[in-house]
């Protein structure tokens, strides 16, 4: 009888620390997260509102031409020796338990098979120096259909940064770039995981 009791007092113990350390094997969460979009204007429904544009070309890169949803869209390239760009500076969060980069993209294209036209999706410092080429395309790409890009910035977190699309071709036939419904993710862990107890039964 002695033994039992000091069995279940050294297990009342060491239950509630192993839950702590590990989680709770019954699926209860760890703990809670908060999520948010820290992209401004993302899906460009409020024209240039967020976001510096520049285009060798002249041309106002966000506007109505084939947005994926909605009145508006970004626009970039469709012209012979194009360099356009579209940038947006955002802090990621410390601590950051994930953060998600989405854009929806088409293109078309006049262009053989050569990739000879791109569209890049980086990172930049605030000196304007390359941290990260996150994503590419090029003309040789299906044209005529919208598709998703996902990219985790998780890695990210904690740094001041430059979103940069960046749109350039060659000086022969044409290719045009559409993105839209853009949105940045953010999760912030907002407690320490939870303590879980599981129940504990003696007998005699």
């Amino acid at each position: 009888m002695q033994s039992t009791k000091r069995l279940a007092a050294a297990l009342a113990l060491l239950i509630p620390l192993t839950m702590t350390l590990f989680g709770n094997a019954a699926g209860s969460p760890g703990g809670t997260a908060t999520c948010s979009d820290l992209l401004v204007n993302g899906g460009f429904e409020a024209g240039p509102v967020g976001w510096t544009q520049s285009s060798s070309g002249g041309f106002d890169l966000i506007n109505q031409f084939n947005p994926r949803s909605g009145a508006w869209g970004a626009y970039l390239a469709g012209y012979n020796e194009a360099d356009d760009q579209l940038q947006q500076t955002l802090t990621l969060p410390a601590g950051a338990a994930t953060a998600t980069l989405r854009a929806w993209w088409m293109l078309e294209t006049e262009e053989p098979v050569l990739p000879n036209d791109s569209l890049t999706i980086s990172l930049l410092r605030l000196d304007g120096t390359t941290l990260a080429d996150l994503w590419r395309i090029d003309n040789t790409e299906a044209a005529g259909l919208w598709d998703e890009a996902v990219i985790d910035l998780t890695g990210y977190a904690g740094q001041q940064v430059v979103l940069q699309l960046h749109a350039t071709t060659n000086q022969f036939d044409l290719t045009d770039f559409y993105v839209d419904d853009m949105s940045l993710q953010v999760c912030v862990s907002a407690n320490g995981p939870l303590r879980s107890y599981l129940p504990l039964v003696v007998h005699g």
